[in-house]
């Protein structure tokens, strides 16, 4: 009766730690799936680019010709939302803390540095700047795109000559994917190209990221799922150590109930 009861309790726990387990299993996904909402909530939204560079580069014109195909010549920060991209421009005098904050720039998932390629004379400046931002945390995921502007002057830098003034070099700057990309603000030459490589590679990124995190979600639940298995194999032992503890120590009752009986049998045999 003992082992009965004790078999009873082992199992009335393995179920409660089941149910337990079960309840978690179930709230976990409902975060996951929550998470996954919100994922695609925010993919759903416009996606901010950051378009900077120094003053008279060609960054507002750039922009006004991708939006409208008119030439705009004077200074004006601007925010534009242009074929699912939040575009931000301003020159780089701004506070860069000022910009982030009073335009509401979250997440940057491009970052459009704008250099005049006739300007030999700023260029160590817009390295400087560049540099600058490749660093800022804030902008870590965010791909690199440089536009080579005013390339119909024709002492313009080449973009190759450009990679090497702007320490551009390698696969990855600062960890991001980069492009130089030749241009003429006024016209629109090279405007179209250079984001449609942005769009790809930011896409790429993104990609990749999910992937890893698919990666990492599934490593996780397998590890979840080997410790469960791990807690169900130790449950499983100590319960049948404690079955065993109670069958041995059953038969240490009946054998000593059949010795006192063998023992209270001799003695009236005796009488």
């Amino acid at each position: 009766r003992a082992a009965e009861e004790l078999a009873a309790a082992t199992r009335a726990r393995e179920d409660a730690r089941r149910a337990q387990e079960l309840q978690k299993a179930a709230q976990r996904r409902a975060r996951e799936a929550e998470a996954a909402r919100e994922a695609r909530a925010a993919e759903a939204k416009t996606k901010t680019v950051l378009l900077v560079g120094l003053a008279g580069a060609g960054k507002t014109t750039a922009l006004h010709q991708l939006k409208l195909g008119e030439v705009v010549t004077h200074h004006v920060l601007e925010v534009v939302e242009l074929t699912g991209w939040n575009f931000t421009a301003c020159d780089l005098g701004h506070p860069f803390n000022d910009l982030l904050r009073h335009n509401n720039v979250g997440d940057v998932r491009g970052l459009v540095f704008v250099v005049d390629s006739t300007d030999a004379d700023r260029l160590q400046q817009a390295r400087d700047e560049l540099h600058r931002l490749c660093k800022d945390k804030r902008l870590r995921e965010a791909v690199l795109l440089v536009f080579a502007n005013k390339q119909d002057v024709p002492t313009a830098l080449y973009p190759r000559e450009l990679e090497e003034k702007l320490g551009l070099n390698g696969r990855k700057f600062f960890g991001r994917p980069w492009h130089v990309q030749a241009c003429c603000a006024t016209n629109g030459d090279g405007l179209c190209e250079g984001l449609e490589w942005l769009q790809r590679e930011e896409a790429a990124r993104r990609r990749a990221a999910e992937e890893k995190a698919r990666l990492e979600a599934e490593q996780r639940a397998l590890e979840e799922e080997h410790a469960r298995e791990r807690r169900e194999l130790a449950e499983k032992q100590r319960a049948l150590a404690a079955e065993h503890a109670a069958e041995k120590k059953a038969l240490a009752a009946k054998k000593a109930e059949a010795e006192a009986r063998a023992r209270e049998v001799e003695a009236e045999a005796r009488r």
